[in-house]
């Protein structure tokens, strides 16, 4: 059983002297009047004004004059004892929080990808961690992403970054934080050469498989594939310099226009699509650089060339999977993933492996309903530990609540949101919080985590020039050695015009 005591006082604007108690009279009765509305019984103090007064300032217990009985029960009722979600400052799988990021109600909300109990001193847990960011165009998704992997830089050791770029979005952040970048474009040489790699087990499956998937036969004999597997065992013994698609071809049998060897001639190099993997020397080199970058706009709208390129470079990922921490991101993740073979199978049951060996996915989509009808959904989402959601006027009710498995209040929230707020819902289970990245003033650092076609061409502009006056490549620069430049010339920076009147009077 407890005490508690309710006082109101009630005041009126300065008015004329002769109209203050006539005043004071009505707001009494109105007070009265909804009190006895919602329930209570209330009196007017006349004789104990002051200490009424005086009970309402904290500590002064001896001042109450009209103590009501509380029971445990009324207790209960007046205290709900909820707050929003917090999410996890300390203790989790990679140490300390990702990132602190502000709730709409001011509060600080500690970020995190994997998603574990906050009582609980998961460090070096291998949580499922694997997250879902959709937002559509303008609502500022890239910069989300990227500032978010700007923020596991901190960790020791530093993650390893595989980016699925589309448009190149994260071309200036991948390379502002020293990282590779390469645009994949219909008909220019990748630099990818599957052949050049370690002998072993997996690798030799591999090569296996994906000559299956460019000779393009639904099915294969047992000869066949016997032919398959000796030629690739073959090359693999041969001279790294003699490795190529070509060579490979001519160690197959010739068996007709239906055969492998003609099924393959378009893959080496001065047909077709020789430029897709028989190059000379594999360039791909994924141990330069912590975050490595591929631009496949083209490459996911070619329908010849997608499934094999994407296949080798989800191989090339397995190969960092060391046991440090691991993040891939796939822009449109539905339009990569959708397909047969190697990509099913890692969008099934890869991803189990890799968090089970410290890794795991962002995936990031303009809109769910692609993403939900691809056969790909309900693996990708069951695998999901935290969903991001941007602001989305037009969400469609059934693709939220019914595919993302949102509630009816989260859904609101996603549909009510300004798309300018710069404002997400972030969902872990069954709690979710609104939370806020607001970097406006913060040009340059936006200019770099968003990157915009105008900034991309003056980067370029900018390495090249560097690049030629240092006497090394492009991809030699660090980012000390041109970012600030980068931030002088930039677009809407104010800044490009009084550099170049400083270089033409330099010159």
């Amino acid at each position: 059983m407890h005490y508690h005591p309710l006082n109101i006082h009630i005041k009126v604007d300065s008015v004329l002297r002769g109209r203050q108690q006539e005043k004071l009279a009505r707001q009494i009765a109105t007070t009265r009047a909804e009190l006895s509305n919602a329930g209570f019984v209330s009196a007017k103090e006349d004789l104990a004004i002051a200490s009424s007064f005086y009970a309402q300032l904290l500590g002064n217990w001896r001042f109450r004059t009209r103590i009501a009985n509380l029971s445990s029960l009324n207790f209960l009722g007046l205290s709900p004892l909820h707050n929003f979600a917090q999410g996890k400052q300390h203790n989790n799988p990679w140490g300390d929080c990702v990132t602190t990021l502000q709730t709409t109600n001011g509060q600080p909300y500690y970020f995190n990808f994997h998603a574990t109990h906050p009582a609980e001193n998961s460090l070096g847990e291998k949580a499922i961690g694997n997250t879902m960011v959709i937002g559509k165009s303008g609502t500022g998704k890239t910069a989300l992403i990227n500032f978010l992997l700007s923020q596991v830089q901190k960790f020791d050791p530093i993650p390893t970054i595989f980016f699925f770029d589309k448009d190149r979005g994260a071309e200036i952040f991948v390379r502002a934080c020293g990282g590779n970048y390469l645009a994949l474009e219909n008909g220019v040489p990748t630099g990818f050469n599957p052949f050049q790699c370690e002998r072993n087990e997996a690798n030799t499956q591999f090569l296996a498989e994906l000559i299956k998937v460019l000779g393009g036969k639904p099915e294969y004999s047992a000869r066949e594939e016997e032919d398959i597997y000796r030629a690739v065992e073959g090359m693999l013994d041969t001279p790294m310099h003699l490795r190529s698609m070509s060579n490979f071809r001519k160690s197959l049998p010739n068996m007709g226009d239906d055969g492998l060897y003609a099924r393959l001639r378009r893959w080496t190099a001065g047909n077709s699509l020789g430029w897709v993997f028989d190059n000379p020397v594999d360039t791909i080199d994924l141990t330069r650089a912590s975050i490595i970058g591929f631009d496949y706009t083209d490459v996911i709208d070619n329908a010849e060339v997608r499934v094999p390129v994407i296949n080798y470079l989800l191989h090339r990922l397995e190969a960092l999977i060391d046991g440090r921490p691991l993040i891939y991101v796939m822009d449109e993740f539905w339009k990569i993933l959708d397909g047969k073979g190697g990509l099913k199978e890692f969008a099934k049951n890869k991803q189990k492996t890799i968090r089970k060996q410290n890794g795991l996915g962002i995936f990031a989509t303009q809109s769910p309903e692609d993403a939900l009808a691809s056969d790909i959904a309900a693996a990708l989402i069951e695998q999901t530990a935290t969903m991001i959601l941007l602001p989305n006027p037009n969400a469609s009710r059934d693709d939220y609540i019914e595919g993302l498995k949102l509630t009816d209040a989260e859904y609101q929230v996603v549909v009510s949101l300004d798309e300018r707020s710069r404002c997400f819902l972030v969902k872990q289970g069954h709690a979710s919080a609104v939370c806020q990245l607001n970097l406006r003033g913060m040009d340059d650092a936006l200019s770099v985590i968003s990157s915009s076609t105008d900034n991309i061409e003056i980067m370029h502009q900018i390495l090249a020039g560097k690049a030629s006056k240092l006497g090394v490549t492009v991809d030699q620069l660090t980012p000390e050695q041109w970012l600030s430049d980068f931030y002088a010339n930039r677009k809407g920076s104010g800044k490009r015009k009084a550099v170049k009147d400083k270089e033409a009077e330099d010159a």
